[in-house]
């Protein structure tokens, strides 16, 4: 039954990944099919941060009141649907308007799994956590094997959304409900004396996460087309990358079940700060050797896998939902300009990620020290 209920949670969201990263493999043929250029396809993917921040808040509030099967079920309706409407686009507008509405429901879906794995499981919840961020890496591999077999966008974002919409909500009878009595409870309790400090430093630390984590990934495959990486070496890089990834994100919620929350944080933001210098002082000094940081900031990225699960046990059960949205909010939106920041920040990619990644590990030891003491 456990086993059930764990496939339950990870089914939607490795398929929350699938839809909300296939635009990727497929932006040269939307630009070419939508008459503009790959900048301006690209900004859909900021667009699906910006939604699902909101769409993190508003779906988290509906199963705080609800329940959790219903937000689940709410979520995948609208990025599944969003995903497969996506194929029938004819102009740049639809597509902006139906990839903020993916961002929307996978964000939220997102939110609320963290919940449920806090309320179902008493033992191991940083393990499923991880393993459950994990799964993210698996699902832009989906992509790349769905766009190498279906090479023309429209069938391609249809199969993507009806698999997603099929495979999730079946999965959601797997998953038990929990629903709250407490009905009369305001939201608004995030904000209050209790739990305003949580509320604040939690953003905070996963704000910085998402900023050490997001940008860092995705500009890593330019970054070493640029230093030189071609052909079967670069494609095996980036697998490698990925693999560890996976590994490292379970991992670290298994260390973090292990060590506890302060403990697991402070180790791994501070390699994440270690990583940074090291790789700043490459990019400066010309040297090589750069897939030593990069696999180091890889490795310490990990600490984003379990933030979804530890936002979850700091809130009472009446505004887990709420509270554990509320704290990604900024992080996700940050996350949609992140990349867009490193790359401005100098004319050297390298230097303006080293930037960036100091400043977020800065930023998740200094909120991380009184947010997890003792816990």
């Amino acid at each position: 039954m456990s086993a059930l209920r764990a496939l339950g949670v990870m089914i939607p969201f490795l398929l929350s990944a699938y839809s909300v990263f296939s635009i990727i493999y497929v932006i040269p043929q939307l630009s070419s099919a939508l008459g503009v250029s790959v900048s301006l396809i690209s900004l859909a993917v900021t667009l699906s941060f910006i939604g699902g921040a909101l769409g993190g808040v508003v779906i988290g509030v509906v199963a705080d009141r609800w329940g959790r099967r219903i937000g689940l079920g709410l979520s995948i309706l609208i990025f599944g649907l969003a995903t497969l409407i996506t194929s029938l686009i004819t102009n740049i507008w639809e597509l902006y308007l139906l990839w903020f509405l993916v961002g929307f429901g996978v964000n939220s879906e997102n939110g609320i799994s963290y919940a449920v794995i806090v309320e179902v499981w008493r033992s191991n919840q940083g393990l499923l956590g991880g393993i459950m961020q994990g799964l993210y890496p698996v699902g832009m591999l989906l992509d790349a094997a769905t766009s190498f077999l279906v090479r023309s966008w429209r069938p391609y974002m249809a199969i993507i959304g009806v698999v997603s919409l099929i495979g999730s909500l079946s999965s959601l009878l797997a998953i038990p409900e929990t629903r709250f009595q407490s009905l009369r409870t305001s939201y608004w309790e995030i904000f209050s004396p209790q739990y305003r400090s949580i509320t604040a430093l939690g953003t905070v630390l996963v704000a910085s996460a998402f900023m050490f984590t997001v940008p860092f990934i995705s500009l890593v495959p330019t970054y070493i087309l640029i230093r030189g990486f071609s052909g079967i070496t670069y494609e095996a890089t980036l697998i490698a990358l990925s693999t560890l990834m996976a590994v490292s994100f379970g991992l670290a919620g298994y260390i973090m079940d292990r060590w506890g929350s302060f403990k697991t944080t402070i180790t791994l933001s501070t390699m994440a700060l270690a990583s940074s210098l090291l790789f700043l002082v490459i990019n400066l000094m010309n040297w090589g050797l750069i897939i030593v940081p990069i696999a180091l900031g890889y490795f310490a990225s990990s600490f984003f896998a379990y933030m979804g699960i530890l936002m979850g046990r700091l809130y009472p059960p009446q505004v887990r939902a709420t509270g554990t949205n509320f704290t990604f909010l900024l992080g996700r939106i940050m996350a949609g300009v992140g990349v867009a920041l490193a790359a401005s920040i100098s004319s050297n990619l390298g230097i303006g990620m080293s930037f960036l990644m100091l400043a977020s590990s800065i930023a998740a030891i200094a909120s991380s020290v009184p947010l997890l003491r003792g816990r």
